[in-house]
């Protein structure tokens, strides 16, 4: 197998470890976009990795730090890991800029220090902080600004999403970004939330974070105004965003410490949604 098609299978199965949704969206995307969405987003899954699989914060922010750098060789035609020469081979490399890439580390290393969240206002304006990153990666890689009206409720569903996934290996059961009023409003307390007595406690805070306001309401199906000019450049953005809505509802009756376990399954319920989703889309081009 060629060094190339190495570079190709890292980033393919690396997305497939940790967001199989972006995987089945990026089907929809254009053509020529589909191998550079691969790359973008087996990077936002090892940013992803660094946040829920090193226990110390200083190696986790040196991690971040030798990410930043083989990054910006990457953006200069210089990249070494596998990643960064994906990203060079797909032509991502030149459409995205270090400033975005900046803000996704930036916003990373903050979730690193795990501030606390006091109530659902603080945890949607995280949310928001952990998505507009991914949201502004994405559109530069198709060519378009992110600044528009409208985006904010897709970053956040993005941003709930990311931070489920990141409620894994050293972090599984902390989940440090629960609201505290959540957690007192249920008698439940992170270090507690696996313990079969309290699933029913559990299962409600789950309700109550998933229906957080924009998180899962139908809303989220792909509207004219959200599609502007409605081209296949970004078609599979909003397949993605319908099938983030579509699992929060499902996940409803899911633990906490289940989410990510639902949010990782894809089966032809979620396949047949994709289809759907796009074809929203397409009708409204």
């Amino acid at each position: 197998m060629s060094s190339t098609s190495n570079d190709s299978l890292f980033c393919r199965e690396q997305v497939a470890r940790s967001n199989r949704l972006s995987l089945l969206a990026q089907v929809f995307a254009a053509a020529e976009r589909r191998e550079a969405l691969v790359a973008l987003y087996a990077l936002f899954s090892v940013i992803e990795q660094v946040c829920s699989g090193i226990k110390e914060e200083d190696v986790a922010i040196k991690r971040l730090a030798w990410w930043r750098d083989d990054l910006n060789n990457s953006l200069n035609a210089q990249g070494v890991h596998p990643l960064g020469k994906e990203l060079i081979r797909t032509g991502a490399a030149s459409r995205i800029s270090m400033k975005h890439i900046y803000q996704l580390l930036l916003s990373a290393q903050a979730r690193l220090e795990s501030p606390v969240i006091g109530d659902t206002a603080a945890l949607k304006q995280l949310c928001l902080e952990t998505g507009w990153p991914l949201v502004e990666l994405e559109w530069a890689l198709c060519g378009r600004d992110s600044n528009q009206p409208g985006l904010e409720g897709l970053a956040v569903r993005a941003g709930l999403a990311q931070l489920i996934r990141e409620s894994a290996g050293e972090n599984a059961h902390q989940m440090w970004w629960i609201p505290m009023n959540l957690l007192a409003r249920h008698g439940l307390a992170r270090n507690r939330l696996d313990e079969p007595s309290l699933d029913e406690a559990a299962t409600a805070l789950s309700r109550e974070l998933l229906s957080m306001e924009g998180c899962n309401d139908r809303q989220a199906e792909p509207r004219c105004d959200d599609i502007s000019t409605g081209e296949a450049d970004l078609r599979h953005f909003f397949v993605l965003d319908a099938l983030y809505a579509r699992k929060f509802r499902k996940l409803e009756k899911a633990t906490p410490l289940n989410l990510r376990e639902g949010l990782l399954k894809v089966g032809p319920a979620d396949v047949f949604a994709a289809w759907r989703a796009a074809r929203t889309v397409n009708r409204l081009r």
